[in-house]
This record gives C-alpha cells, sequence and structure tokens, in this order.
C-alpha cells in the first residue's frame, strides 16, 4: 500500500471538517490512484480513533457537493478576437441556408411514415 502523510487532526475536529479543509489533497491521492484504505489509514495516523472506508468515501462525496463553484474549476479567461473575423466554427461550418433547408427537408422524409396502402418502404427500418 502506498503511505501517504496528511496534516494532524485539530482538537474535537469531526472527520467531515477534516476532510473539507484538506479535500484538494485528497483528491490528489485518489487521482494517483492512491486506495481509500491508505487514505484511511492516514486519517489514524493523523488523530482519528477509528474511520472506516465508507465513512471517508462518504465525507469526500460531501466535501466535493458543499465545495463552492468557484472552487470546482477556474473561470477561462475571456477571449477577444477582431469584430471583422469569423471564428474558427463560423468559417468552417457547412451550416449555410441551402444546406439547413436541404438538412430539414431530409428530415422530414425520413420522419415520414409510409402513407397507408403504399408500397413505399419505411426509411427508418
Amino acid at each position: 500500500m502506498a503511505n501517504v502523510e496528511l496534516p494532524p487532526r485539530r482538537s474535537r475536529q469531526s472527520l467531515n471538517v477534516y476532510v473539507r479543509e484538506n479535500l484538494e489533497r485528497l483528491e490528489k491521492e485518489v487521482f494517483a490512484g492512491v486506495p481509500y484504505e491508505a487514505l484511511v489509514n492516514a486519517a489514524l495516523a493523523a488523530g482519528f480513533a477509528k474511520v472506516a472506508v465508507l465513512s471517508l468515501h462518504s465525507a469526500m462525496y460531501r466535501a466535493r457537493r458543499l465545495r463552492p463553484e468557484r472552487a470546482r474549476s477556474p473561470l477561462p479567461e475571456a477571449v477577444l478576437r477582431p469584430t471583422g473575423s469569423p471564428s474558427i466554427f463560423e468559417a468552417r461550418s457547412p451550416m449555410t441556408a441551402d444546406y439547413q433547408t436541404m438538412l430539414r427537408r431530409r428530415y422530414r422524409e425520413l420522419v415520414r411514415t409510409p402513407r397507408p396502402g403504399s408500397d413505399e418502404p419505411d426509411l427508418l427500418v
């Protein structure tokens, strides 16, 4: 098993608060492939009397869920482009008015059911 060291527990600190404060470090360890059993052993070494794997897993889930939205992922910086030039997607997009009309017509042909009594094949089958 991997040897993981965690900061010591403050007096009377609950597992949920401890995990919330050290969530980033715990997540790095989990994503690096460290098993939860090793994290439980590290929590015991940090000063907890007893910790179950399920308790640690649940505490990490709650900490992730309660984490503020800004801490999850930093906002990307705004990308400014010259107003006269088209974006990459606009320049490569085949969605001209003629193309859109052709797609709509083909879609209607595909979803239309064959008329009753005719020998037209059902294109969706």
